[in-house]
């Protein structure tokens, strides 16, 4: 299944547009609702009570940032809210499968089930995708694995040697700008590293993600790999679990990072920093 990247490549940034008086700093306005609706929030434990106001508020801005991607989606003309913040600042999406990133490495991962054919073993699968997960994620961009593919362990030094010439010579990034990455020289001792012996590592971590009792544990095991933090492992896991690879139900466990930490306590006080 090839990845369409006209179907989810994010729109050119336009001019502010000049929008009605009815622009609104508050979503419960927009929406229609009464702000005291979240008096009225039954079964919540006796440490988020106090904070039923501001939890009423997160599920509203999730909602009409969700609406706002629906109507992107459906090619609606802007504005998309009504309210100047979202109209003028720019936010992630509510579901990591939206992410343009995501939809390519699932479009991969689709390719990689069709060539391998339906007689492969579970742990086979697993170790692919997870090779896949590990060399795609350290770059984190569409463009660079549109350009070079995804190497098998056994290419992965002529795959870094055509990521070098080709990016010096164009002078751009071979990793995303979204977040921060380790660079190349890292990079490529890690990846080497992990696709050395015959991809020994590669191997023995597929075996002990596959043996795991629990998803935390499976976490435990990614982060043997040369490069990957608590931030990187939680997204390999993420892949995997989306891949079939792994058994995990998405409410099994959750890792959050420094701004999701942050922005809970903000909210809701509820995790120590």
């Amino acid at each position: 299944m090839p990845y369409n990247d006209t179907a989810t490549e994010p729109p050119e940034k336009k001019a502010k547009i000049q929008c009605s008086p009815k622009v609104t700093l508050s979503l419960w306005e927009i929406h229609g609702l009464d702000e005291k609706v979240p008096i009225h929030i039954p079964n919540l434990p006796t440490a988020l009570r106090e904070d039923r106001q501001n939890i009423a508020d997160f599920f509203l801005f999730v909602y009409e940032r969700q609406r706002i991607w629906e109507r992107r989606n459906r090619d609606e003309a802007q504005p998309w809210s009504q309210n100047p913040v979202f109209l003028d600042c720019s936010f992630c999406n509510n579901y990591r499968e939206l992410d343009r990133g995501t939809q390519f490495f699932h479009a991969h991962v689709l390719d990689l089930r069709d060539s391998m054919g339906p007689n492969v073993s579970k742990l086979d699968w697993l170790t692919a995708v997870l090779w896949a997960s590990y060399v795609y994620r350290q770059v984190n961009k569409v463009e660079s694995f549109l350009q070079l593919g995804f190497p098998a362990p056994r290419d992965a030094v002529s795959f870094l040697k055509r990521a070098s010439s080709q990016f010096k010579e164009k002078g751009c990034s071979f990793f995303t700008g979204a977040h921060q990455t380790q660079g190349y020289v890292n990079y490529r001792r890690h990846v080497e590293a992990v696709a050395r012996n015959d991809g020994k590592l590669l191997r023995e971590v597929s075996k002990k993600i596959s043996n795991a009792s629990n998803t935390k544990l499976c976490l435990k095991h990614l982060r043997a790999f040369p490069g990957i933090g608590q931030f990187l492992a939680w997204q390999m896991l993420c892949d995997l679990r989306e891949s079939y690879c792994i058994d995990a139900k998405v409410d099994d466990y959750c890792e959050l990072g420094p701004g999701a930490i942050s922005t809970c306590n903000l909210k809701l006080r509820v995790f120590p920093l």
